[in-house]
Formats: structure tokens, sequence, C-alpha cells
């Protein structure tokens, strides 16, 4: 999962300042991560002033489906 930040009015944070989960377990950005065959879903925390919105590999609800060998990216 990776997380690109756009501020919606000038803010001021970073990457970093997102906290990231897949199946609401923490993440990192740009990290890939191992986990079973199957539905999953990514989310991250919202921050006032940015707009979230999840795409890539993922659905704009965050959910995707793995089979074995899948490396995906959201």
């Amino acid at each position: 999962m990776a997380r690109k930040t756009q501020p919606d009015n000038g803010g001021t944070a970073t990457t970093s300042d997102f906290a990231l989960f897949i199946d609401n377990a923490t993440t990192t950005s740009g990290v890939a991560t191992t986990t079973t065959v199957g539905v999953h879903t990514v989310s991250e925390t919202n921050m006032a002033g940015y707009t979230g919105t999840i795409g890539g590999d993922c659905s704009a609800n965050g959910t995707t489906t793995l089979a074995a060998g899948d490396n995906k990216t959201c």
C-alpha cells in the first residue's frame, strides 16, 4: 500500500501523518505486506482538510481480492 499526500487547502501533512491499515492491522506506506488469499480491505486514518482516495489495485471502498502469488498496490 502506498500513500500520496495531496492537501485540499494547502496543508502540510506528509505520508507518515496518516496511519494505514490492511484489514484493520497497521501497515507502512511503500512496504510490501504478506497476507492470505481472499478479500482484504485497506484504509487510512482521516484528517481534517484532506480527502482520502483509494485506487490502484483496490476498489474505491478499499477492497481487493488476492489469489496465490498476487502482488497488488493500492
